[in-house]
């Protein structure tokens, strides 16, 4: 038993080095199981949409590699009751972190056996906790190579390929669907853009125009979409199924590729098996798209310029409009290595000074603010501030109706708020009202919430065309995305640092032999982990003979 105890050590030194989930596993079942003599195999598996798959095994027996998850298995029983399942020669202990299930540990061993459940749930934990920060790691580490990647994209074909690598699903079939419109901006026609195929690109001329309207709308309100066999979620409209998925498909996941409040495509990885993913993971994915949706934007106007280089109009309507496009395309680039900054860093206060910086840089502004939502006072209070060329960053002022009537309002409503001419509102307060005409609020929308308001104001009238705010609202989607990322990302830091910590106090009191030894670390081990100067423990006995002991 105290084999096992010690692998608890294991894990999260593994959690630490593993550059995959699969290489700590690969490294960590081995040891499992010659940890006890009555372990005869080990196996991990990944809770999947459809079924558990296989993600490592060691030891005797053979193990499946699939479990179809049918709502009766003693699988699903373990993840159901967050509790461990055993029989005469198996046990089965969910790993999950949180709310978020990531799977089963199965152990199979000779009876009878001592293995205790307590034992094995805190291994379960340990191990669940540092699987999903191997998760994170690798997703971040797809989202650094895809970022630069689409970076360097020059049209569709590359794009696409940035996905295929950034979804990582070598078992599942990845296809873009790619939405064309007229002149006049309305949606005309649809797209199948398919990889390692000669002629990837072809139109679907099965589908009426009110058909894709629809399904446009649709994906307009949606962040993305786990689609599967007896699922609840569905593809609306009904026509759209058989085009996006086949009859052999039994998962699918779906990403919208969306440029402010136009669609431009949605990326759609169709299997014929179940398809894993967390909730971390599938926001990740989801600043991917929208990064691919942006260079998408950028493709399309470089098409665009050059279409109105080569056309014969007059020489002041073209230099116009290949001007415009030329300043577009530009924006486009400014706003292409914003994201790219926010992706790499996971300091929050990093994060606000390259907004601040990006949105002076791409629209007409004087001043920026960033309010976020404080859950601790239940307040919202400004972070980040510019205003012409003073910036300061880490503010905690309270936004209030009486302060930042816009902003308050924008939060209070939870959408957006413009003016055009602050000077003809009377009733609206604002600390830079001197200096200001235009002011715009929007949302943060965060993974499962709004984090906060996004206020940009400008010294002229209605400053802001139709596109500013497009490419606004982008910045503004980006910088709630980032934020969740670097929360998520902190807090599975300190859950793995806090049960590596737990471990450590826990062997360290099972190896004292007395009392007097057992409170000194003990009481050493509480101060270092609180970071306090001075610590006591007291123990109590009710004989009012017997003296109270101190530890120190």
């Amino acid at each position: 038993m105290d084999n096992l105890l010690n692998l608890l050590s294991l894990a999260d030194q593994l959690g630490r080095e593993s550059t995959s989930p699969q290489a700590l596993l690969n490294t960590f079942l081995p040891r499992l199981v010659t940890s006890h003599t009555d372990i005869t195999t080990a196996t991990v598996y990944r809770l999947g949409t459809t079924a558990l798959l296989q993600w490592a095994t060691h030891g005797e027996q053979d193990a499946p590699a699939r479990v179809a998850l049918t709502e009766h298995t003693r699988y699903e029983q373990a993840l159901t009751s967050d509790a461990i399942i055993r029989d005469q020669t198996s046990l089965i202990a969910p790993l999950r972190v949180q709310d978020t299930p990531l799977g089963v540990l199965e152990i199979q061993y000779k009876a009878p056996s001592d293995l205790r459940d307590e034992v094995v749930g805190a291994l379960a934990q340990h191990l669940a906790l540092q699987l999903n920060q191997c998760l994170l790691r690798a997703i971040f580490a797809r989202q650094q190579i895809a970022s630069i990647a689409l970076q360097n994209s020059h049209n569709a074909a590359d794009v696409m390929q940035t996905m295929v690598t950034a979804l990582d699903m070598p078992q599942a079939q990845m296809t873009i669907y790619l939405i064309r419109r007229k002149d006049s901006g309305q949606v005309d026609s649809l797209y199948r853009l398919t990889p390692h195929v000669p002629s990837n690109y072809q139109q679907i001329d099965t589908v009426a125009q009110s058909v894709l309207q629809s399904w446009h709308d649709q994906w307009l309100k949606l962040t993305d979409l786990m689609w599967y066999a007896g699922a609840e979620e569905v593809i609306a409209p009904e026509a759209m199924h058989s085009v996006l998925l086949n009859g052999n498909t039994k998962s699918a996941y779906m990403l919208p590729l969306r440029y402010g409040e136009t669609l431009l495509g949605v990326v759609v990885v169709a299997s014929t098996d179940a398809i894993a993913l967390t909730p971390s993971e599938r926001s990740i994915l989801q600043t991917i798209a929208d990064k691919a949706a942006i260079t998408l934007q950028q493709i399309q106007l470089n098409v665009k310029r050059d279409q109105q280089t080569s056309n014969a109009v007059t020489a002041t309507r073209g230099e116009n409009a290949a001007f415009n496009t030329d300043a577009d395309i530009q924006r486009l680039q400014e706003f292409t290595a914003y994201s790219h900054v926010v992706q790499s860093v996971f300091d929050e206060d990093a994060i606000l000074k390259a907004t601040l910086e990006a949105i002076f840089m791409v629209v007409n502004a004087q001043y920026v603010a960033i309010s976020l939502y404080n859950q601790t006072t239940q307040t919202l209070e400004m972070r980040a501030e510019q205003h012409f060329e003073t910036q300061s960053i880490n503010n905690q002022e309270l936004i209030t109706e009486q302060t930042h009537t816009l902003a308050y309002r924008a939060w209070t409503a939870q959408a957006m708020r413009q003016i055009d001419d602050l000077s003809t509102e009377s009733d609206v307060v604002h600390p830079q009202r001197s200096s200001l005409k235009t002011v715009l609020d929007l949302i943060i929308q965060g993974r499962s919430g709004i984090l906060g308001i996004l206020e940009i104001g400008s010294q002229d009238v209605a400053a802001f065309t139709d596109t500013d705010v497009t490419l606004l609202i982008q910045i503004s989607s980006q910088l709630g995305i980032a934020l969740a990322n670097v929360a998520t990302y902190l807090m599975s830091s300190r859950r793995a640092t806090m049960k590596t910590l737990t471990n450590e106090i826990s062997g360290r009191i099972q190896r004292q032999s007395d009392m007097e030894g057992l409170m000194q670390v003990t009481v050493e081990a509480l101060s270092k982990a609180l970071h306090a100067e001075k610590a006591r423990i007291r123990l109590g006995v009710d004989a009012p003979t017997l003296m109270q002991k101190d530890a120190q």
